[in-house]
Formats: structure tokens, sequence, C-alpha cells
């Protein structure tokens, strides 16, 4: 079976042209100018407006602190969400319908991210230290980059909501619904790379730079296997959960 559905111009990127998942399922696309708009404004706006943010906030707030810190990243994930509705004109019901926000057909796909994220912490956390060694031969300095102490009950429920829940809603509807869809329009593996590629981007970490490009690997297969956005909104949430918790354990 031909790899792609589409009209008679392969060049045409409008709204409501289809792929085919791994599946064979219709894999609905979204329109390149709406992710190069959503990614353009996911780089820019937190500069701008947080650093204009974080510098009022910082005026109130020690910046070695946790609220300092907290408020950061509430304000940063707040940002993007904004860098994901604007191209989608603030309509969450068009949102949630080209970004394929719904129940998987198989139910099962949501239970299978619990063990599945665990692996992908546990299996491919390994490469973080195999690249810093590699890094290491350029001369490259490992970096402590600065992070909320998580050392209370409170700070661990801030840590779930603000750190695990907020980046995996809107950074999947950024990465595997917008930006994954968009460039999906000749291949979902094309999709599944370029994604990844500027999640790994986005994320700024050099010393994690080969993780996070396969972690986003990982949630872009689940994605487009799926033909749902749950199941790696739901990873990606285990995922930062458990780092979490095993942090705040040890």
């Amino acid at each position: 079976m031909e790899n792609t559905i589409y009209g008679k111009n392969p060049n045409d990127n409008e709204e409501g042209k289809k792929n085919e998942n791994f599946n064979g399922e219709i894999f609905p696309l979204v329109a390149t100018k709406k992710a190069g708009l959503a990614y353009f404004l996911a780089i820019l706006a937190p500069q701008i407006l947080g650093g204009i943010l974080l510098s009022l906030i910082g005026m109130i707030f020690d910046k070695n602190g946790n609220v300092y810190m907290f408020l950061g990243i509430f304000f940063t994930q707040l940002i993007l969400l904004f860098a994901i509705l604007f191209p989608m004109k603030f309509n969450l019901d068009d949102m949630k319908k080209q970004l394929r926000i719904k129940m998987p057909k198989h139910k099962m796909d949501l239970f299978m991210m619990i063990p599945l994220s665990l692996a992908v912490i546990f299996g491919l956390n390994f490469t973080t230290g195999l690249f810093l060694e590699f890094l290491k031969l350029f001369g490259y300095v490992a970096v402590d980059l600065p992070f909320p102490v998580i050392d209370s009950t409170v700070s661990y429920i801030f840590s779930i909501f603000i750190i695990a829940l907020m980046p995996a809603v809107i950074e999947e509807c950024l990465f595997r619904g917008i930006i994954l869809r968009s460039f999906s329009k000749n291949s979902v593996w094309k999709g599944v790379l370029f994604s990844s590629f500027l999640f790994m981007l986005l994320h700024g970490n050099g010393q994690q730079t080969v993780y996070q490009f396969l972690v986003g690997m990982v949630l872009g297969i689940v994605a487009v296997k799926s033909n749902s956005l749950l199941p790696s909104i739901l990873l990606h949430f285990c995922n930062n959960f458990f780092a979490i918790s095993i942090g705040f354990i040890s």
C-alpha cells in the first residue's frame, strides 16, 4: 500500500490531508505553517516574556530558592501553551481534534506506558554518562543546571504538577501533536525524527542531548502507533514522575 494519502499536488500541506501510521490507520496532519509558527514562538517567547517575568520574580524572591525556580518553570510552560494555542487560534475543540487528544483504540496502550517509562529511564539513562565522557574529550565541563530542591512533601507535590504534569501535556501537544503531524506529510518517520530533534534542542541540556533525542523518538513512536496523544502524554508524565520520585526518595 502506498505510504501517503494526498490530493494530486504532492506539495500541498493544507489542513485535512492525511497519512497512515505504522498500523495503516488514517493519521491526520497539521499544516506546516502552524508548526513553524508554534516552534518559533516556543523558542522566542520564553526568551522575551520569560526573561521579563523572571526579572520581576527575581526582585521578590531569592533567585536560588525554590519559589523562584518553580515559578520560572511554571511561567515557561504557560508561555509554551500560548505558543500552541496561538497557531490554533485558541480553538480548543479544533486543537483536540487535530492533535488526536483522545482515548487510543486499544486501552491497554495506556497501561503499558508505566513499565515503558521505567524502561526508558533505566534503559536510556546511561547515554547521558557516555555522551558526557565524549564531550569531555573536547574540553566540555559538566554544569549542574538550576533545579528546585525537592526535600519536603510540599516541594514534591509542586514538582509533580509543575515539572511532571505540565510539561507532559504541553510539550506533547507541541512536539508529538503539532510538529510531528506537520512533518509526517511524506513519511511518519520523518515526523518522528524531526520532532525528536526539535524536542532535544528546546531542552538545551548539552550533556543530555542524546538522551533527550532518544526519549523524543520513543514518545513519537508511541504517538504514531497509538494514533492518539494520550499515551505519549502519560509516558512523558511517568518518565518525569519517576525521575522526580527517585530523586526525592534517595
